[in-house]
Parts: structure tokens; sequence; C-alpha cells
């Protein structure tokens, strides 16, 4: 069965994408500048979880405990990449809005519904003032 797409929302879309993996590169480098302390519980379960040395690089080989931003594991109750554990999409998105309650950095924007008719998100991270004027990065 195929499904027909909105170019329009889809060139879009793959903007809007391309400039928050920018900005969530910024964001990395960020929170690592700010001296954060190390979430032991969730490091330890990803260095267990991990099948190979290799795969652990600087961005994803701890998780910073950050005093205001929730964690998956706080969220979820286990870290992401937890051997069992199947994070469903319904999940994910209660993450992501714990996160834009918890931080001016974050927004939630629908993009719509699936055929199946579950919502369909966009979240960018950011600098509040990159998310204020989200728009002018829409037209690049």
């Amino acid at each position: 069965m195929k499904h027909a797409f909105n170019n329009e929302l889809l060139k879009t879309t793959v903007k809007l994408i391309s400039f928050l993996l920018l900005a969530t590169q910024n964001s990395a480098i960020l929170a690592q500048s700010e001296n954060l302390s190390i979430d032991s519980v969730a490091t330890a379960s990803i260095r267990a979880s991990t099948t190979n040395e290799e795969y652990l690089t600087q961005w994803v080989d701890s998780l910073p405990d950050h005093p205001t931003i929730p964690s998956p594991r706080e969220i979820w109750g286990y870290t992401i990449g937890t051997p069992g554990e199947l994070t469903q999409v319904d999940e994910i998105y209660t993450y992501f809005r714990a996160l834009a309650a918890a931080s001016d950095r974050v927004e939630i924007f629908q993009l719509g519904q699936s055929f199946e008719e579950r919502d369909m998100i966009v979240v960018a991270i950011a600098e509040p003032e990159h998310l204020t004027n989200i728009e002018t990065y829409r037209n690049i």
C-alpha cells in the first residue's frame, strides 16, 4: 500500500532536521563545557550493554547527571540500550515532553499524523534564541 507524502512538509522537515543536528552538536559541546557530573548508574549500564568498545565514543560513553534535566532512566526506569528493554514511541514522546517542560532549549512541533492516526513530531533542541526565531531556519 503506497502512502502519499506532502512534499513541502517533507522538505521543511528535512531542513528542520538538518538545523537540529547542528544545534544538537552545539548543545552537546555546551553540556561538556558545563562540567556536569556523570550519572554513574546510566554510564555503568551503557558500558555493560555495549558489545564492542569501539562504539563508545565521547558522545555516547556516559550520560551527564544534570540537576534540572531528567534523564531517560528517570522517566522510564531504565537506561537507553538496556538489553530486553524496547522503548515505545509514546514513551519516547513522554520523555521529549519532559525535556521540553524542563528546558527552554527544547521545543516540540506537531507535524501531523501517520496513516495510523499516530502523532508525528519533531523535537528542536537549540539555544533559546534559535528556537524563538525558528521560522527563519525553515526557509534556509
